[in-house]
């Protein structure tokens, strides 16, 4: 689900790549700046690990899914929530009365 979540959440950063390419999405933002390039690194790996939890017969551990957890965490906190925390600290605020 965490894997299902970044491709949501990327998708409205790049909607003309062609849905369920994930690995080009994470590409296009590192290109743009976007995320680091470690955050890049990391986004293939939970985009692999992902896949092989749907598609392989071995259990899923622990340590995989904390893993997945807390880079969906910092990443969608990093491309949304932060941006909007600047933008509101630089913006002129209304003058009281």
């Amino acid at each position: 689900m965490f894997r299902r979540c970044l491709e949501i959440a990327l998708k409205a950063h790049s909607p003309e790549i062609e849905a369920w390419k994930l690995e080009q999405r994470i590409d296009k933002l590192a290109a743009e700046r976007k995320i680091t390039p470690d955050m890049q690194t990391w986004a293939h790996r939970v985009r692999l690990d992902g896949n092989d939890a749907l598609h392989e017969e071995e259990d899923f551990t622990k340590e995989s899914a904390t893993e997945l957890m807390e880079f969906t965490r910092l990443l969608l906190t990093y491309m949304y929530t932060l941006p909007e925390k600047v933008k509101q600290r630089i913006e002129p605020s209304e003058p009281k009365p």
